[in-house]
């Protein structure tokens, strides 16, 4: 499509809260989720100015962008990781996650970290927990993709549950919830990133990541743990008590059962706390029909397909609302917003955005295109090296206006 597409409409999302099913006050809970569902904000334009269609190393709209780069309940075996394509694989629960966890992946890992914390305007959630400290931060102005922080407006003072969900600016200070978030779960917790960060920034906390592969760093801070489990197995890990805040980012499209982690996590929660997921369908979308005939398309179209074969939902994202519901939460609040894949927009926010989300497509197509693609569909490894080669040149052509919803 030529570059001198019209400009995409923005059509803000109004900010909806679920209503309150009758239940015993001392069962409520709060659920917070980003994700993708019909009507969320798609505020990108195309810059005109652009004339290169390809994309080149040096932008000076971009400046410099600079990226991220214990004790663990596991065996030695967890630690002998299963190597192919060149990659290493978790040995814990073999082949249940299509990701690679070598050095490679765990720097993406990170990055994506900085991509969700930029969309998020610098938060590393929504969730009162992430307000506590009493500042506010923001992703900048110039079209930047920005997020409105969420509080609970009514406390229930005999059971600590928090209720009546409102919305307020990102620039302003959040109010937090009924009681601090003295016990935090990060469910899928990868290199820890998300774990660490959150504890370095609530020292008061007790925080705690789970995952399948043991790749967390040694030195991390004192209130931080990370434990090897499986979020979809009974849940032993946290001992007894409960927690005040549950996290999880990225983890519904690898889960055979995603319902039954939402409620696992509502059963274990304390009265009034919080479960907070970071999600988006793993569906490419355009402002133009720009993406229509691409590389691009067809590898999304058959990434979808593969990981419907090995038992999975790309689009499980969109149901986030309705299975949090069924579990028992209340106050469900969503936020939606569109990722560019590359610095096609215009704005040197969603240029630094673009940038970055196209980095870490590059990274992460070969670990999860040849597991999917060889295994669930049948392509030779030839094959996928060959088509890997025309996504990558898709993913640098800015001519092809597309965005990931999240």
């Amino acid at each position: 499509m030529a570059s001198d597409a019209p400009e995409a409409p923005a059509t803000p999302a109004a900010p909806s809260t679920a209503p309150a099913p009758a239940s015993d006050a001392a069962s409520v809970h709060s659920a917070h989720s980003v994700n993708a569902m019909s009507g969320y904000s798609v505020n990108l334009s195309v810059d005109t100015d652009d004339p290169r269609g390809r994309d080149t190393d040096n932008d000076s709209s971009l400046g410099d962008m600079d990226t991220q780069s214990s004790t663990r309940s596991a065996t030695s075996s967890v630690y002998r990781f299963v190597e192919e394509f060149g990659r290493t694989f978790h040995s814990y629960k073999e082949g249940k996650y299509y990701l690679p966890n070598d050095e490679q992946e765990q720097n993406r890992l990170d990055l994506q970290h900085a991509i969700a914390k930029h969309v998020l305007g610098g938060q590393l959630g929504l969730a009162p927990p992430n307000q506590e400290l009493g500042g506010s931060e923001t992703a900048g102005d110039d079209g930047a993709a920005g997020a409105d922080a969420t509080q609970s407006a009514t406390d229930e003072a005999s059971t600590g549950a928090s209720t009546g969900a409102s919305t307020g600016a990102a620039t302003g200070a959040a109010t937090g919830p009924s009681h601090p978030a003295h016990r935090v779960l990060d469910l899928g917790t990868g290199t820890g990133i998300w774990a660490i960060d959150f504890a370095e920034r609530h020292p008061a906390a007790d925080v705690l990541g789970t995952d399948l592969s043991p790749i967390q760093p040694e030195y991390v801070p004192a209130n931080c743990r990370f434990e090897i489990d499986d979020m979809e197995d009974e849940w032993t890990f946290g001992g007894a008590n409960r927690f005040d805040y549950i996290h999880g980012r990225y983890i519904v499209p690898f889960l055979k059962n995603a319902p039954a982690v939402i409620q696992s996590a509502y059963d274990h929660l304390q009265p009034g706390g919080y479960f907070e997921l970071f999600e988006g369908p793993m569906l490419f979308q355009s402002v133009d029909g720009s993406l229509e005939g691409t590389t691009l398309k067809a590898w999304n179209d058959h990434m979808m397909a593969g990981v419907r074969r090995v038992g999975r939902d790309p689009l499980a994202a969109l149901n986030l609302r309705a299975w949090m519901a069924d579990a028992g939460f209340q106050d469900i609040t969503e936020r939606r917003h569109a990722l560019p894949i590359s610095p096609w927009p215009r704005g040197r926010d969603n240029k630094l955005l673009g940038a970055m989300e196209m980095t870490n497509l590059l990274e992460v197509a070969h670990g999860i295109t040849m597991a999917i693609f060889t295994k669930a569909l049948g392509w030779s490894v030839e094959a996928v090296e060959v088509f890997l080669a025309k996504v990558r040149q898709d993913l640098h052509d800015r001519r092809i206006h597309a965005y990931l919803p999240v």
